[in-house]
């Protein structure tokens, strides 16, 4: 995967995305480019009540939401715990969904819309791990 020079993991203990998406090439494409960037990744995980385990588990720094995974799980629940928690997040979805976007509104996430690129994968990890104040300031989003 090509690399923007974006940014970088900070230094310190690794900082650790939750993935949560049951399409296959999607969870390898973030994994790997997450990997490459310094970040551990906490998955990927297939359903919602195991990514809400996961995060009961192991608090991680940031998360990467399917939305609509293919078993009918939604992404509201995991959406409402990472929110109490204060752990940034995105949700990914296949199509342009009011649900979604009312959740992002909601809880200060990002939306991200498939098909995802690097460019998408750059934008999103300094929304995830800068915040989103600061993407704001360097992006003018």
């Amino acid at each position: 995967m090509a690399y923007s020079g974006f940014f970088h993991a900070r230094p310190g203990p690794p900082q650790t995305l939750l993935l949560v998406e049951d399409d296959p090439l999607l969870a390898a494409a973030v994994i790997q480019y997450a990997e490459e960037e310094g970040y551990a990744v906490d998955g990927p995980y297939t359903r919602s009540s195991e990514a809400e385990a996961a995060i009961a588990a192991h608090s991680p720094t940031a998360a990467l939401i399917d939305y609509r995974l293919a078993d009918g799980d939604r992404g509201d629940a995991v959406a409402r715990l990472l929110h109490r928690q204060a752990i940034p997040f995105a949700l990914v979805t296949a199509s342009e969904d009011h649900e979604v976007k009312g959740l992002c509104t909601q809880y200060g996430c990002q939306m991200v819309r498939k098909p995802v690129d690097d460019r998408v994968l750059d934008e999103t990890f300094d929304f995830l791990m800068t915040g989103p104040a600061a993407h704001q300031a360097m992006t003018g989003d």
